[in-house]
């Protein structure tokens, strides 16, 4: 595949078979954020998907401009939104002549105007009610405002390859942006219009932008989260200064108080997760590897005869289904196991397969069952299993 390096720190993308390393918009974000603007880390297919959970809620502070990058880079992102706390944005999804016209005698020149992948985001300080969205014959606008809502930012650039560039206008503090104002209704949206309930924010009945609006997790949820999230992170990450860093970073922008959260904390955490790691008890659910150990693997591949592949097989599922708790007791029914299609073996075989097992010695008796009750195995530990 042919590369072609537009910036040194950018995001790699694929477009039409060409990998393009597209340009990170940290300038704008920069200059965004010294002048006050809410700035969220968004990725995804489309890159438009915040990174952050509880975005949108009315208290929820805004990030440093450090873990906003951070966040966007970790997803190999060129994308980030902007929360329209005090700001109204007028996106029109269309870009003609008559999308133009209209806007013209009803609404105020904007001081920033932003292509987009469809049209045009006009950027105002809130001010009059934004009106219901607007589609009509070939124009197409919505209207947005306050903290349930987002735009993507200036220099922004999506998967599609897809640019947000400043076509007019420059990057101003909120008060300095035009106050958005109808200069007359506009048409058929005369009675959806809400007079002004409070001039600091007019979004209070609106539908969020995305879906994505999980709070942030709260203070006494904290460990258990950090320490789920960094078993997660141990699966790609094995170094212990590598998975703090991410840890810290992921409660940064996940957590309520992100600060009081010490290093103390994260590190447990890590340090607990790294240990699950080395004794193969790592749980990942669906997204976890079945391992076999590979001194059982090859006692019964010498050892169990023409038996040895189905024996294989139940030793893998028996692995994937029980593997995570050391000597945890588990029961094999072999005409349930057989009736639920977990494996594609009948009843009979299965009955052999694991009296091959017990006898390689790779399943240990734990307790003979009584009455109607089956008998309970543990696995064989690897350093057990006898060579």
């Amino acid at each position: 595949m042919k590369t072609l390096s537009l910036d040194d720190v950018g995001c790699k993308k694929s477009f039409e078979g060409m990998e393009v390393v597209a340009k990170f918009p940290l300038d704008e974000m920069r200059e965004l954020y010294s002048l006050g603007y809410h700035l969220i880390p968004c990725g995804g297919d489309d890159g438009k998907r915040p990174l952050r959970r509880g975005w949108n809620k009315r208290d929820s502070r805004r990030l440093p401009l450090d873990a906003v990058v951070k966040t966007m880079r970790s997803a190999n992102s060129c994308t980030y939104g902007i929360r329209l706390d005090r700001l109204a944005v007028v996106d029109c999804d269309t870009w003609n002549e008559k999308t133009q016209e209209l806007l013209r005698s009803h609404i105020q020149p904007p001081k920033l105007r932003v292509r987009t992948s469809r049209g045009a985001h006009l950027y105002f300080q809130s001010g009059d009610a934004v009106p219901q969205n607007f589609k009509a014959d070939s124009v197409q606008i919505d209207f947005k405002s306050g903290h349930n809502h987002f735009v993507v930012g200036p220099g922004s650039i999506r998967p599609n390859g897809s640019a947000y560039d400043i076509e007019d206008g420059s990057l101003l503090p909120v008060a300095e942006l035009s106050r958005f104002h109808l200069k007359k209704p506009l048409p058929a949206l005369q009675r959806d219009a809400q007079p002004r309930q409070d001039r600091g924010d007019i979004s209070a009945n609106v539908v969020p932008t995305q879906a994505f609006t999980g709070t942030l997790v709260k203070v006494g949820e904290r460990n258990q989260a950090a320490f789920s999230k960094a078993c997660n992170l141990a699966h790609e990450i094995d170094n212990p200064d590598k998975l703090t860093e991410a840890l810290a970073l992921w409660v940064q922008v996940h957590c309520e108080d992100p600060n009081s959260f010490g290093l103390k904390e994260i590190s447990r955490a890590c340090a607990s997760a790294l240990k699950y790691r080395r004794e193969g008890i790592l749980l990942g659910g669906k997204n976890s590897d079945i391992r076999v150990p590979r001194p059982g693997f090859s006692l019964i591949k010498d050892r169990a005869g023409s038996l040895a592949g189905n024996t294989l097989l139940l030793y893998a599922y028996l692995q994937a289904s029980h593997s995570y708790g050391a000597n945890k007791p588990f029961a094999i029914v072999c005409h349930a196991i057989a009736k639920s299609g977990s494996l594609p073996l009948s009843s009979s075989t299965i009955d052999r397969c694991k009296a091959e097992l017990r006898r390689l010695k790779l399943i240990q008796l734990l307790r003979k069952g009584r009455h109607m009750e089956p008998d309970l195995f543990v696995l064989t530990p690897i350093s057990q299993i006898a060579q």
